[in-house]
């Protein structure tokens, strides 16, 4: 086995790591905490229980974020599934569908909308018509509508908003001209 082999094996094995991590730890604080029991380093080693938990600590730092962020992952994949998909709105999204909401029927037509947010809606709009929440048809996109499931998740999040005391933007229509 070459040095870059061994090297990958090392970094690789998190029980390796851990041990390491540990022996480090005990390496440094130990003759701190209880100088009878373990002897200190030698002053020209003096570097070594730093590097060794520097060079262990690190690989698994960044292991535990991955699995922090993977069960992050998992709760916003149970919130999708149990039909929460707002979780994950941008809050332009969300104010779209908020606002859509008002008129759950009203067909939203870009060429309604003030040209100052014409180009913002019809991304949001993209990005809900991906999700399955908007339906959109005419010439090239033109015009758009909640879906059933929009529906429901439009009248879920202004149910949520009032609920939490906010007020809903009833004034927001104006919007589309």
């Amino acid at each position: 086995m070459d040095l870059k082999g061994f090297l990958k094996f090392i970094f690789d094995s998190k029980k390796l790591l851990t041990a390491l991590l540990v022996v480090g730890l005990v390496l440094y604080f130990g003759p701190r905490h209880y100088p009878s029991y373990i002897p200190k380093v030698p002053d020209p080693w003096g570097f070594a229980p730093v590097a060794l938990m520097s060079l262990t600590g690190v690989p698994l730092v960044l292991w535990g974020l991955a699995v922090v962020g993977d069960w992050l992952m998992g709760v916003k994949g149970w919130a999708l599934r149990w039909g929460l998909s707002f979780v994950d709105l941008t809050p332009a999204e969300m104010k779209l569908l908020r606002m859509m909401a008002v008129l759950p029927d009203y067909l939203v037509g870009l060429g309604r909308v003030t040209p100052e947010w014409r180009i913002e809606i019809d991304a949001c709009l993209h990005e809900l018509a991906r999700r399955g929440l908007v339906e959109r048809f005419g010439p090239s996109d033109e015009f758009a509508r909640l879906t059933p499931r929009g529906k429901r998740e439009a009248m879920k999040l202004r149910e949520a908003r009032r609920q939490s005391g906010e007020a809903v933007e009833e004034e927001e229509l104006p919007l589309f001209r």
